[in-house]
């Protein structure tokens, strides 16, 4: 049997369309990386033409005991980071898939930080992450609490940082699983409710007004 095909139908069309994002991903991606291997094996001050070091750099970055600091703060911050914004993530997305009024406003503002930029975001954590005048300085004196210099002290500088980033990003992330989420059929749903599942719901209509003022940090 013969296949029909569309007569709209161009297989050109779909390549037009992701063809921005292709050009974006080899230029401002593929390239650089590909351009910074290739300069990791010379010698290159910009000023002069590149001479060939071979592995040079490496055995020079190898040896030097900064290199596995820096190391280990970047698997740091990527472990503290993959499991919070998925953890935070999957917990905002089921606590805003429920029913309720006022969904919309918190889906919004959840969001908020993802869209906003990192020099606001640096600035508004720096102020209130201050060791004199910070908000969260000045509410934990007040409770009796000293507060510890939060991005100063090397102990807790990285985690510090790397909440700050989960907090940014996990709305991100909320979306992802949100809208899969919603792609659950009714019918697995009612299964679930007449199992027990109900029970979450209620859960969720006591924790959502406990939560809503976090909502001023978005």
């Amino acid at each position: 049997m013969k296949k029909k095909t569309l007569s709209w139908y161009n297989p050109v069309d779909p390549w037009l369309f992701i063809l921005p994002t292709l050009l974006g991903l080899v230029v401002f991606r593929l390239g650089p990386i590909i351009s910074a291997l290739i300069i990791s094996f010379t010698d290159w001050d910009i000023l002069r033409k590149a001479d060939f070091v071979g592995f040079s750099n490496y055995k020079e970055m190898f040896n030097n005991p900064a290199f596995f600091k820096v190391l280990g703060n970047t698997l740091g911050f990527s472990f503290i980071y993959v499991i919070g914004v998925m953890f935070l993530g999957l917990m905002l997305a089921v606590l805003l898939n429920q029913k309720l009024k006022g969904m919309k406003f918190f889906r919004s503002a959840f969001y908020t930080p993802v869209i906003t930029s990192a020099v606001a975001v640096g600035i508004i954590w720096l102020w209130i992450l201050s060791p004199k005048y910070g908000i969260l300085t000045v509410l934990l004196d007040n409770l009796g609490f000293k507060s510890p210099y939060w991005i100063g002290d090397p102990k807790i500088a990285l985690l510090t940082v790397s909440m700050i980033q989960v907090w940014k990003m996990s709305g991100y992330y909320m979306i992802l699983f949100l809208a899969g989420l919603q792609l659950i059929p009714e019918s697995l749903k009612e299964a679930a409710i007449i199992d027990g599942a109900g029970k979450v719901k209620s859960f969720f209509r006591i924790t959502l007004p406990l939560l809503s003022p976090t909502i001023f940090l978005y």
